[in-house]
């Protein structure tokens, strides 16, 4: 205890350097344009979440089933800023208040604050019935420098090709479940890319690290041929070796993309793992969406039950809990204002896990939206049953 509590002041010293190292060169450039404007934009989001919960024990009261309700408050705010026309500064700060049936305020802290990185950039209040953030979720400056770019700061380094798992994405590996965070994770890192060519580029990126078995870094090398786009990486991801790809392409009118990744320990006690996802998409003429694939995860499962999602902490080695998952999905725009969807996933194994998520979106007025989403998960134990149906109401405001 005595150790953390002497290394806590240190890294919060480094945490001040790295934000002083940040600042000075957006100081310069601001002081060579003076006259640059600041750009902003975001939105604000009431979201209304219902959970029917199958309680995990014979009931002596006659309920079987357990009801909450949460509201979830969420505000955006993006700003941008051009200094002096070879450099940008963007930032984005997200505002989070929700309330409701929370009985464990301790859990809901740990939720807030995993939205940080190597910096803490936020600020976190909770209690028995609410929790509030404030965070800074993306803060880089960019550089532009003739087929050179370079971002320093909390940032998205989208290295991932597929819809629902992405393997190459070793620094932001996000859960698909969260629909409502549409700009997904950042990271507080060093990005640099060099453009070799109208549709090639190289790319380096290592992200902030209080220990070598955690650091982050990669190559990434993207280039095409006969019509497809490909990649290739290699790279360090939290104590393995990385060493994958990916492509993104058509068969005639039907896409076709994947990705895979292989990770090799570095330390004592780890598994190797691999991965490898693929999948099809179409559109037809009236504006039907179809998409379909499946993804192998070696470090899955084939005798878990859907307990597993529920409690699933995802990460670029271990994508999803189980081994063998086939997905389908569908989007239909019926005119310019509503539009529903749904997707089915669905596990091989012994509890045969499912996962249904059907939507529809209705723009109600200019800037004004109202969705509706649920999230069913299915598995079969004694019988075929839902042990957590969730349901969620979205009225948002862009501006």
């Amino acid at each position: 205890m005595e150790k953390l509590q002497q290394m806590k002041p240190l890294k919060d010293r480094l945490n001040h350097f790295l934000l002083i190292l940040f600042l000075i060169p957006t100081a310069l450039f601001a002081q060579e344009e003076k006259e640059s404007k600041w750009s902003v934009d975001g939105y604000m989001k009431s979201l209304q979440t219902l959970y029917l919960v199958k309680l995990p024990f014979t009931p002596t009261n006659g309920q079987t089933h357990l009801l909450t309700d949460n509201n979830l408050l969420h505000n955006r705010l993006n700003f941008s800023r051009e200094l002096g026309g070879k450099a940008s500064l963007k930032f984005s700060m997200r505002n989070r208040f929700l309330y409701g049936d929370i009985n464990d305020s301790e859990q809901l802290l740990e939720q807030f604050e995993a939205g940080n990185d190597f910096l803490d950039l936020s600020v976190e209040k909770t209690a028995v019935n609410y929790g509030a953030q404030s965070i800074l979720d993306r803060l880089h400056v960019d550089f532009y420098l003739g087929n050179w770019e370079i971002s320093l700061g909390r940032q998205r380094i989208n290295w991932g090709i597929s819809t629902f798992w992405n393997s190459n994405d070793i620094f932001n590996a996000f859960n698909f479940t969260d629909f409502d965070y549409e700009e997904r994770p950042g990271s507080d890192a060093l990005l640099v890319r060099k453009y070799i060519g109208f549709t090639s580029s190289i790319e380096f990126a290592i992200a902030g690290a209080d220990k070598w078995e955690d650091l982050k870094a990669g190559f990434l090398y993207r280039f095409n041929k006969k019509s497809y786009d490909f990649q290739a990486l290699a790279g360090l991801s939290s104590g393995f070796l990385s060493l994958g790809g990916g492509w993104s392409g058509a068969i005639k009118q039907i896409g076709f993309k994947g990705e895979f990744n292989t990770f090799s320990p570095l330390l004592e006690g780890d598994d190797f793992a691999s991965s490898l996802s693929m999948e099809f998409d179409y559109i037809n003429k009236n504006g039907l969406y179809f998409g379909a694939g499946f993804l192998y995860n070696s470090l899955g499962q084939t005798d878990q039950g859907i307990n597993e999602l529920l409690n699933f902490e995802i990460s670029a080695q271990n994508l999803y809990p189980y081994k063998y998952t086939v997905f389908y999905s569908m989007n239909q725009s019926f005119s310019p204002i509503f539009t529903a969807g749904a997707s089915f996933l669905y596990s091989a194994g012994e509890a045969h896990a499912t996962f249904i998520s059907p939507n529809f979106n209705l723009s109600i007025a200019q800037n004004w939206d109202l969705g509706f989403f649920s999230q069913i998960v299915l598995d079969k134990q004694e019988k075929y049953e839902s042990p957590l149906k969730a349901f969620f109401l979205r009225i948002k405001y862009s501006f």
